[in-house]
């Protein structure tokens, strides 16, 4: 007998999932170049049918990740300079908290015991913070906050960013946008999915933060990037195509002696130019 599971995530994939992957391979889909047209058209499908699934605006932006802990990391690198808020009721708001020292933030939080939700009205943040922090369904505890309360926390703090946590509830939840300015989830959970991707949506003033950082020497290099940069030049890449490489490599690459990869393709490609 075929065991069914109802844990928090992984969770059960979708019946129809062997069925698909059965025809990437046929299709040889996951053999395809990122750089190819073919890639591209099901890439900005993907971005058009997650807007429509979720009411996402054309004004925020949509980034692909590894897991909802990598965008965690993302979020607190590009959009903190030193504090963030942090509402914990849980392993995973835990987490996020966790991750704000890790990047050596000093984060603020508020914590209740596991299983109650928050009365935001009472809670004072602190007004160094740049960045809340909310996990709209505790995926560890199952308390969910009420949509309500998080337009509400936006409407009383709207000097600072929100980031919402959804990756248990994502895609029944339904986010109002206008008041959340990084909200995100994993695919392994609500969408049935097997785990290894992640999806960030991004407001316009979070992009704006995230360019202020790199502007200002903040933000930590590594082999990631920052966010702005990634998605201003590839989209400047997909436009111009190759002659745009040619000219502005340097800035498509890690920087020099930081990523042997990178580094090598620097390399190639001026052995390539010289020639």
């Amino acid at each position: 007998m075929k065991k069914i599971f109802f844990t928090p995530g992984p969770s059960q994939i979708f019946p129809t999932i062997p069925k698909h992957l059965k025809e990437a391979l046929r299709k040889d889909i996951l053999s395809l170049s990122h750089r190819s047209s073919r890639f591209k058209k099901i890439f900005y499908k993907t971005v058009d049918d997650l807007r429509q699934l979720l009411n996402i605006p054309k004004s925020h932006h949509i980034f692909f990740l590894s897991s909802g802990t990598e965008v965690m990391e993302r979020v607190i690198e590009n959009c903190v300079e030193k504090h963030s808020f942090h509402f914990v009721n849980g392993g995973f708001s835990q987490r996020f908290f966790e991750t704000a020292i890790e990047l050596k933030k000093v984060p603020f939080r508020h914590q209740v015991a596991l299983g109650d939700g928050f009365d935001f009205d009472k809670v004072e943040i602190n007004k160094k913070t740049e960045l809340i922090c909310v996990t709209q369904n505790e995926t560890s505890t199952g308390v969910a906050l009420d949509k309500k309360d998080i337009v509400l926390l936006k409407k009383n703090h709207p000097d600072k960013l929100l980031a919402v946590d959804i990756v248990s509830s994502a895609p029944y939840v339904n986010i109002d946008y206008s008041f959340a300015d990084l909200v995100f989830f994993s695919v392994q959970k609500g969408f049935g999915l097997p785990a290894g991707l992640a999806v960030l949506i991004v407001s316009p003033e979070a992009i704006e933060k995230s360019k202020y950082l790199i502007n200002k020497g903040a933000i930590t290099k590594n082999i990631y990037r920052e966010m702005n940069f990634y998605f201003l030049e590839i989209k400047l890449l997909l436009k111009e195509g190759i002659p745009y490489f040619k000219t502005e490599y340097k800035n498509l690459l890690c920087p020099e002696g930081s990523c042997r990869p990178c580094d090598e393709r620097r390399k190639q490609f001026l052995m390539n130019v010289n020639e």
